[in-house]
C-alpha cells in the first residue's frame, strides 16, 4: 500500500482498508467534544506538516506577537542560506546598536564577532534582541548588495532592508495579516501577526532539519571573540517544554502589549501539529494550555479517523472537511 501522512486520513475505497496508521485503534466511535477552555485571547492548532490550520478561537484576529517575530527572522536568515547569500559558518560582528535594545538579551557586546549558526541559536533560545539585530544588519548588508534582492539599488539601511525582506516572505507565503517593523519584536505599534499565520509559519519552520536542530535545543554553548580576548557563552531555551514528551520546538514571547505568547511543535501519536498562544493570561499558564490543546486535538484526530473510515480526505483539505462536520 502506498504510505500517507498520519494527517491525510485516507484509505483504500475499493478494498475498504483503512490506513495503517490507524488500524490498530479498536474502540467505539466517541462524539466529538468542545475545545477546552483556555485564557489565550487567540490560539490555533496547526498540521505542522501542511501548515493548514485546524481549530482555533481568534485565529484570524490581529495582535502583537513579541519575540515570535523572531520565527520571520529565522526564516528570512535561513532564505539567505539557502540562496547562498551567506553561510551558516560567516562571522557578523556585533553593532553597537544591538547591545542598546534592552528586553531579552544573549548578552552579546558591542564589536563580539561570532559565527552565523551560533546567533541563530543565541536568538531562538534566550530570545536575544541583541542577536536577532545583529542577524538583520549582517544579513540585510548583504542582500542590499546582491540584484537578486535590490535590483532597483535601493539606498537604506541594513536592518531595515532585512525587514523589508521579511515582509516580501511573508506575503509570498500568504501571511496577508502579519507585518514586521523590527527583527526581534520589541513592541512597535504596527507590528503584529494572527495566531492562525504563526502557526503556518511555525509548521513550515519545524520541517527544516537546521531550524528543527536549533529550536529543539535546551542549551546552547559557543565562544565569543572580542579584539584577542575570547569568552564562553550558555544560553538555555525559555520553551520551557522542551523535554516533555513529544515537544519538537519552537519560540516563546512576551512584551507588556503583547502578554505572554508561544508557538510549540509537537509530534503525538503521529500527528505533527503546531499550538499558537497569543495574550495569555500569565506565562505560566502557556505551558499547561499548549498541552490541554494539543492532547484534545490528538483525541479529535483520532474520533475523525474512526468514525470516517469511509472517507478518502487528503491532507489539504483536512481543515474543510472538519468544518463540514463538527
Amino acid at each position: 500500500m502506498e504510505s500517507h501522512s498520519p494527517l491525510s486520513f485516507s484509505t483504500c475505497p475499493d478494498s475498504g482498508k483503512t490506513s495503517p496508521y490507524r488500524a490498530s485503534t479498536a474502540c467505539p466511535v466517541q462524539n466529538f467534544i468542545p475545545a477546552p477552555l483556555v485564557t489565550a485571547a487567540s490560539w490555533s492548532l496547526t498540521n505542522a506538516e501542511t501548515g493548514e490550520c485546524l481549530w482555533g478561537k481568534s485565529k484570524d484576529t490581529v495582535r502583537d506577537i513579541a519575540s515570535l517575530t523572531k520565527m520571520m527572522t529565522l526564516y528570512v536568515v535561513k532564505q539567505c542560506i539557502r540562496q547562498r547569500i551567506i553561510t551558516d559558518l560567516d562571522v557578523a560582528t556585533v553593532p553597537r546598536e544591538a547591545t542598546l535594545l534592552g528586553g531579552t538579551t544573549a548578552y552579546l557586546r558591542t564589536n563580539d564577532t561570532l559565527k552565523i549558526i551560533d546567533l541563530l541559536y543565541a536568538m531562538m533560545l534566550p530570545s536575544g534582541n541583541d542577536a536577532a539585530f545583529t542577524l538583520a544588519d549582517y544579513c540585510g548588508g548583504r542582500m542590499l548588495n546582491d540584484p537578486r534582492f535590490n535590483r532597483k539599488k535601493a539606498v537604506i539601511g541594513n536592518v531595515e532592508f532585512f525587514v523589508k525582506q521579511m515582509n516580501i516572505w511573508c506575503k509570498h507565503m500568504g501571511m496577508k495579516n502579519t507585518l514586521f517593523l523590527n527583527p526581534h519584536g520589541l513592541s512597535h505599534l504596527g507590528n503584529h501577526s494572527t495566531a492562525a499565520e504563526i502557526g503556518k509559519l511555525g509548521a513550515w519552520l519545524i520541517n527544516r532539519p537546521l531550524v528543527a536542530e536549533i529550536v529543539s535545543s535546551i542549551k546552547y554553548s559557543c565562544d565569543v571573540k572580542n579584539g584577542n580576548s575570547t569568552r564562553k557563552l550558555t544560553w538555555v531555551n525559555t520553551n520551557l517544554l522542551l523535554g516533555k514528551p513529544g515537544v519538537t520546538g519552537l519560540k516563546t514571547g512576551q512584551t507588556p502589549t503583547a502578554g505572554p505568547c508561544l508557538c510549540v511543535t509537537f509530534t503525538v501519536s503521529g500527528y505533527k501539529l503546531a499550538v499558537t498562544l497569543l495574550k495569555c493570561r500569565t506565562a505560566e499558564k502557556r505551558w499547561a494550555e499548549a498541552t490541554k490543546l494539543v492532547e484534545w486535538a490528538v483525541t479529535q484526530l483520532d474520533i475523525i479517523f474512526q468514525k470516517y473510515t469511509d472517507k478518502n480526505i487528503r491532507t489539504r483539505n483536512l481543515a474543510n472537511f472538519i468544518n463540514s462536520i463538527e
